[in-house]
């Protein structure tokens, strides 16, 4: 198996550990093969990768076929562009452009891939094929996962991350992100300010956080949170989970027979194609939602109360072309309002059942 190791200081890369299975070339410096690498020890030297100001020195190297090659390079200027390329079944190329950057650790032939650590700086990170573990920090970066199962953090900064294929983890942090999942069943969150999320293909967990966000579940049954603020949530096509959260939130379903989740607020649900399930409750509470709107209740949707712990009243009223429910304990009042719709067939599909 053919390991490389990373372990550095801010802005340094340090201690470079490899197992040689196949030829290893960092752009020049360093070149091999059938397992012989050829360098020179203990000198300094300026290569393609240090257009900008890299300086590496080359501490020792070890064995044939099996080497220990340390270097020690600090970056100077803010553009520099790195890359680590194994050649050989299976490719794989590193790649780091715009900022400071730690790499910390990689496993490149055997499945596991790098723990790459932007130090600050507006980055641009892609990935490899492997399981990429990705970390912005502080600016605005780019981030693309790639093929792999990736765990990507934009941290601090207005972050575009992109997952790329299979099963990805990718958390926004603080700033306002954009964020992909793309293919595979993935988990998104947005973290701290007025994000926009999209799960694409697969059957995906998209959560807004803090914020006023935007949040699309595309394509497959997905699960979409709103959390704080006044969220924006789209299913997409497939039976989808909307939740409200906190906030005034608007909640689509989209194509399918979907579960609307008003939360807390004054929401306005509309369920789209399919037979709805609109669920009234207070987001991990008893207490009822506030003054919220279905706007487009068809025959075969279902409304439920549940939830709603200490219920007294239920009343139903047409008001002109709406339907008016009204939900009473001994201290609150709350209605949930039914655009363009007959009393006896909002009535037929109440429930008091719980729905989880």
């Amino acid at each position: 198996m053919a390991i490389i190791s990373f372990n550095a200081l801010p802005a340094e890369f340090d201690e470079l550990t490899r197992n040689l299975g196949n030829i290893l070339k960092i752009d020049g410096p360093l070149s091999g093969d059938d397992g012989t690498i050829l360098a020179q020890s203990t000198r300094q030297y300026s290569t393609a990768l240090s257009e900008d100001g890299i300086q590496w020195t080359h501490i020792d190297l070890l064995l044939e076929g099996s080497f220990t090659y340390g270097v020690l390079g600090t970056v100077a200027g803010t553009v520099t562009s790195i890359t680590l390329t194994i050649e050989g079944a299976p490719f794989a190329t590193i790649t780091e452009v715009d900022g400071d950057a730690s790499i910390i650790w990689a496993e490149m032939m055997g499945g596991r891939a790098p723990l790459l650590t932007m130090l600050g700086g507006d980055d641009d990170i892609t990935g490899t094929k492997f399981k990429d573990t990705l970390h912005g920090f502080a600016g605005d970066d780019v981030i693309r996962g790639r093929a792999g199962l990736d765990t990507i953090y934009g941290d601090a900064g207005d972050d575009w991350l992109y997952g790329g294929a299979k099963q990805d983890y990718i958390k926004g942090g603080v700033g306002q992100d954009h964020i992909f999942g793309e293919t595979g069943n993935d988990y998104l969150y947005g973290g701290g300010g007025n994000d926009v999320l999209r799960g694409g293909d697969g059957h995906d967990y998209v959560g807004g956080g803090t914020g006023a966000d935007r949040l699309f579940g595309g394509i497959g049954r997905d699960s979409v949170s709103g959390g704080d603020g006044r969220d924006r949530l789209d299913g997409g096509m497939g039976q989808d989970r909307l939740h409200g959260g906190a906030g005034k939130d608007i909640l689509i379903g989209g194509s399918g027979n979907d579960y609307l989740d008003s939360g807390d607020g004054d929401d306005t649900m509309t369920g789209g194609a399919g037979e709805d399930r609109f669920i009234f409750s207070t987001f991990g509470d008893d207490n009822a939602s506030g003054a919220d709107v279905i706007t487009d209740f068809e025959v075969g949707d279902t409304i439920y109360l549940g939830r709603i712990g200490g219920l007294d009243a239920v009343e139903v009223t047409q008001t002109g072309d709406d339907v008016v429910i009204t939900l009473s304990d001994a201290a609150v009042t709350n209605s949930i309002t039914l655009l363009n719709a007959l009393e006896a067939e909002v009535s037929a599909a109440l429930t008091t059942a719980y729905v989880y």
